[in-house]
């Protein structure tokens, strides 16, 4: 929902400054009128109240002033549908991570690049965490494990469309 509103200002301009009415009114213009229509509120709305529950006034079309009261109902800790991450303490804030910084540098990559792949396709036969956690543990890059998975998320990459970052693999 704020990404609807933050993603649609259009109607600024270098000598104007930003303010909420400015990005009400190109959110609104997003269905070429004043006033936002159901089904562009739809298509927008991700966690927002449905539509029904949105325009208050029964209209059929959202104007800036309901907008602008969605937007102060949206809670920041929550608008994405997540667990608000609770406070962390200094000890745990300052503990560090339980494996070695290259280890866990690796383990990132190599579950980042899975994850787009998964994303893409969620049936993909993927290398599992354990796979993962292997090539990690190597601490190398060029490792034959590590070279191994990366060898099949390229693979999964191009299958989908994706683009595999260069400079990865090793030269066969």
């Amino acid at each position: 929902m704020i990404a609807l509103f933050i993603s649609c200002n259009a109607v600024n301009t270098p000598e104007k400054s930003w303010t909420s009415e400015a990005a009400l009114a190109s959110t609104a213009a997003l269905d070429g009128g004043e006033t936002l229509a159901e089904a562009g509120y739809e298509q927008r709305r991700y966690a927002a109240p449905p539509f029904a529950e949105a325009d208050t006034d029964g209209s059929g079309s959202l104007s800036p002033a309901e907008l602008s009261a969605l937007i102060r109902l949206q809670d920041p800790l929550t608008f994405d549908r997540s667990q608000p991450m609770g406070a962390l303490s200094p000890e745990v804030w300052s503990r560090p991570f339980s494996e070695p910084a290259l280890q866990r540098t690796l383990w990132e990559l190599l579950a980042f690049l899975r994850a787009e792949v998964a994303a893409a396709a969620p049936s993909a036969a993927l290398p599992d965490d354990a796979t993962l956690a292997a090539a990690a543990a190597t601490e190398d890059l060029y490792a034959a494990p590590v070279q191994a998975v990366l060898r099949t998320l390229k693979e999964g990459h191009e299958a989908n469309g994706l683009t595999f970052p260069e400079g990865l693999l090793e030269a066969p």
